[in-house]
């Protein structure tokens, strides 16, 4: 986990931004899922009105239908951002997005966009 708080919260710039905890997956350990959705759940549940962010890592590395719709799914409402980084070309796994509402969503691959994978 990460935490991210503004610089100098009396600038102009900064005063309307709240600290930030961000939490990092890495998708091919997939011990870590239950564990993880746990986690921030009970971040969420003790403090409603955090804000947290949240990256998915190796997206499709190691199992190209590796599936994140049930973690993306699962998370609480107070995630403001998402970072994922996709290593395959399937992207079913972010039809979970759908009716949610993030401020920020930050998608990354490291395919090669004009193969017929895409």
């Amino acid at each position: 986990m990460l935490n991210y708080s503004p610089d100098d919260k009396s600038s102009d710039y900064y005063k309307d931004k709240k600290d930030l905890k961000m939490f990092i997956l890495n998708v091919d350990n997939t011990s870590g899922y239950q564990k993880f959705i746990d986690f921030i759940t009970k971040v969420y549940e003790n403090d409603k009105n955090s804000k947290i962010g949240v990256t998915l890592k190796n997206v499709g590395k190691a199992h190209t239908t590796r599936n994140v719709y049930d973690i993306i799914k699962a998370l609480p409402p107070n995630v403001e951002t998402l970072t994922v980084f996709l290593d395959g070309a399937d992207t079913t796994s972010l039809l979970a997005l759908e009716d949610r509402r993030i401020k920020e969503l930050n998608l990354y691959t490291t395919g090669q966009v004009n193969t017929d994978l895409w």
